[in-house]
């Protein structure tokens, strides 16, 4: 099954993220492909890497680190993205879970609620390193692992507050053509489903998207202007040693996870924002569906390959997993003997 029947309702429509229309002939080949094989394994891979990470961040060595915090709060909600696209699979395998009573429900609310608190908790990451790398004299005051927590769990109330509401204007509808019930919004509900589509739009798409790129240009103007200064003067023995602030030591690293998210991720928000905001007649045609399904699926990268980010790009994580990996084949041995 290469779409959702509840596609043309644009609140379940981002559940599956299923185009609008299904391409003709043999452009049938991609999509299939697609959830087939590649959206198990991508959700697979990074169901693995994100719990992998998320006790690295979690260990002593990262914990202290108030980034650390966002960390750990997005490699949760990318967990839960991806827990919602094994639904999608088992869809197209013929096990329609998703289209269960209570089921129905929960998944939209689960999907809302991670896709909102992952953006959003990549927002802070970039605030964040934006005030290492821009204002580091504020790092002491405003990167610190108390505001990091409430900020946290403010976003996660904010959500569960926001998208309560998807439970109950959704509902398992039967489809009189197929006899088949479908997770769709009630009818009476259409026009507040409508309201509320926008309103996430904005929300999840528009507002972070832009505010992540506004930032991002500002650090990386920030660390142009450093390095034309440290050329112009010579170059010293407290020049050359590393930081010892943990927030400037993790900055490429919190660089690298929002250059990620812009790269894959923006590219799929900005043609679910046109096709949101440009009348298309109700129908997208053959090839933009096709086009979108691929950068939807490019998408998806995002929740999945942080633990690759990590390990290229933090010297700690590197550390923490080989420390890991030495204790257990440790551990093993003892057993053993």
């Amino acid at each position: 099954m290469m779409e959702n029947n509840t596609g043309n309702d644009s609140m379940l429509g981002n559940m599956s993220g299923h185009s609008s229309v299904q391409p003709p002939g043999t452009s049938i080949y991609i999509p299939t492909v697609l959830y087939t094989y590649v959206l198990p394994t991508m959700a697979f891979l990074g169901f693995v890497g994100n719990i992998a990470s998320l006790f690295a961040f979690m260990s002593k060595e990262l914990k202290n680190i108030s980034s650390s915090v966002y960390v750990q709060g997005v490699l949760i909600a990318d967990t839960g993205m991806l827990i919602s696209l094994f639904f999608v699979w088992l869809e197209v395998l013929g096990y329609r879970l998703n289209h269960l009573q209570v089921m129905c429900q929960f998944l939209v609310f689960w999907q809302y609620v991670c896709s909102f608190l992952s953006v959003w908790y990549m927002v802070c990451i970039t605030t964040e390193n934006y005030i290492t790398i821009c204002h580091p004299t504020r790092i002491n005051t405003m990167c610190t692992v108390p505001r990091a927590t409430k900020v946290t769990v403010s976003l996660a109330i904010t959500a569960l507050s926001l998208y309560i509401v998807s439970v109950f204007i959704t509902k398992p509808v039967s489809d009189p053509a197929t006899g088949r019930d479908y997770c769709s919004v009630e009818t009476q509900y259409k026009t507040l489903n409508t309201v509320i589509t926008y309103i996430d739009s904005c929300i999840t798409l528009l507002i972070p998207a832009l505010f992540i790129i506004l930032l991002i240009t500002a650090i990386l103007l920030s660390i142009a202007k450093s390095i034309k200064m440290k050329k112009k003067r010579t170059a010293n023995r407290k020049n050359k040693r590393g930081s010892s602030i943990p927030q400037v030591r993790v900055a490429k690293m919190l660089l690298c996870l929002s250059l990620t998210y812009v790269v894959l991720s923006v590219p799929s928000h900005v043609i679910k924002l046109y096709f949101l905001f440009v009348d298309v007649g109700g129908v997208i045609p053959h090839e933009a569906a096709l086009i979108q399904l691929i950068f939807l699926f490019v998408s998806y990268l995002n929740f999945s390959v942080k633990f690759i980010l990590f390990a290229a790009c933090s010297s700690n994580f590197r550390n923490v997993q080989f420390g890991s990996c030495i204790s257990s084949m440790s551990y093993q041995g003892v057993i053993q003997k």
